[in-house]
C-alpha cells in the first residue's frame, strides 16, 4: 500500500511535458525574454484597433531582476512597468502618447508552460483619446497571446 501511495504521489508531481501548467510552490517564474505576440478579439473604437495593434502585435520583451518590478516592452519604444506573482499572474499598464493617440493601458493575464514554452495570455483594456479630434474617446478591449521565443 505504501508503495502504491508513493507511485501515485510521484506521478502526480511529475505530470506530462505536453500539459499546461501554472502556479508554483517556489515563487514567481522567470518570465524574462522575448515573446511573439498575437492580438485577437479586439472590440471598441468603431473597429479602429490600430491604437493597440500597431505597437502590441508581434513583439513583447519582459526584463528585470525583481518579479515585482518588471519592464514589459513593445515595438516603437513603448514600455510599461508591471509584475509577476507567485501564482503566475501578471499585470502591467501605464499612460503614453502614440502618434495622435493618448492611451491609458491596463493589461492582466496569466503565465503558463505549454509544451515546455512560457506563454503569456491576457486581456488589454485601452482607453484611447485622439488628440487630433477626428475620433471620439473610446475603449478598446483585446486578447493577447504571447509565446516566449528566447530567454534573454
Amino acid at each position: 500500500m505504501r508503495t502504491l501511495c508513493l507511485i501515485a504521489l510521484f506521478a502526480a508531481a511529475c505530470g506530462s511535458s505536453d500539459t499546461k501548467e501554472t502556479g508554483s510552490l517556489f515563487g514567481p517564474p522567470d518570465a524574462n525574454g522575448t515573446y511573439n505576440t498575437l492580438i485577437t478579439g479586439a472590440t471598441g473604437c468603431d473597429s479602429n484597433y490600430a491604437p493597440v495593434t500597431d505597437w502590441a502585435q508581434g513583439y513583447m520583451g519582459i526584463s528585470g531582476d525583481d518579479p515585482s518590478a518588471l519592464t514589459f516592452s513593445f515595438r516603437d519604444g513603448i514600455s510599461f512597468e508591471g509584475w509577476v506573482s507567485d501564482s503566475w499572474t501578471y499585470q502591467f499598464g501605464g499612460f503614453f502618447t502614440y502618434g495622435t493617440y493618448e492611451e491609458s493601458v491596463a493589461h492582466t493575464g496569466v503565465l503558463s508552460m505549454e509544451d515546455e514554452q512560457m506563454v503569456a495570455s491576457g486581456d488589454f483594456e485601452v482607453e484611447v483619446r485622439d488628440t487630433s479630434g477626428t475620433t471620439p474617446e473610446c475603449t478598446i478591449t483585446a486578447r493577447m497571446d504571447a509565446t516566449r521565443i528566447s530567454s534573454d
